[in-house]
């Protein structure tokens, strides 16, 4: 008899750092209790697969992307994740997979936070609940990214610092009267290039 087989996904963004309940040992916590709380664990194989310091505004990340190869080959029975916006923040590529790839290769999908399990909707997708989840963390990337940018955007016009690492510059060669730029190393304590040289 082939085991039962559940995948524990974690994703820690750079902006997570901030929040200590979006932590990885926190996620990790929570999914293994849940995980014992299932009657199918008790000869269950269990996976975890950690993105730590990716967004989750695409898949392009390693693990998750090792995880959608296993479903692919029926080699997950069950996928459980904190929340929705874990697994990703882009509500089309989420629900593309949530609602078409994972019923068609039989793998059942768990969010804990939003409570939704993909055996108890079957024939459907969740309903209006599920899709406004999708589009809160959607949108919630795409406000940070705008605040980010905006805020940084002021900073440049003000002549502001912008950044703690910068590079250290040397001139390789002239190009008629400009001289090409190299960069030779990254300095991380000036907001300067540490020599330029003319």
């Amino acid at each position: 008899m082939q085991k039962y087989v559940i995948a524990l996904y974690i994703r820690l963004s750079l902006e997570d750092y901030k929040y200590d309940s979006m932590s990885i040992e926190n996620q990790h916590l929570a999914l293994n209790e849940f995980v014992s709380s299932m009657p199918e664990s008790a000869n269950a194989e269990v996976l975890e697969f950690i993105d730590n310091g990716y967004s989750g505004t695409n898949f392009e990340r390693p693990k998750v992307q090792e995880l959608i190869e296993m479903v692919r080959a029926n080699k997950i029975d069950c996928i459980i994740v904190k929340d929705f916006s874990r697994f990703g923040r882009n509500s089309i590529e989420t629900g593309y997979f949530i609602e078409r790839v994972f019923p068609l290769f039989h793998t059942r999908f768990i969010s804990i936070n939003d409570d939704f399990d993909s055996d108890q909707h079957k024939g459907d997708t969740g309903g209006m609940d599920v899709a406004f989840k999708y589009l809160i963390s959607e949108y919630y990337s795409w406000d940070m990214s705008i605040k980010t940018k905006s805020a940084k955007y002021a900073k440049m016009q003000r002549g502001e610092y912008q950044s703690k690492v910068s590079p250290s510059v040397v001139p390789t060669a002239m190009s008629s009267q400009f001289p090409i730029w190299k960069i030779t190393s990254w300095n991380s304590f000036s907001c300067f290039p540490c020599r330029i040289f003319s």
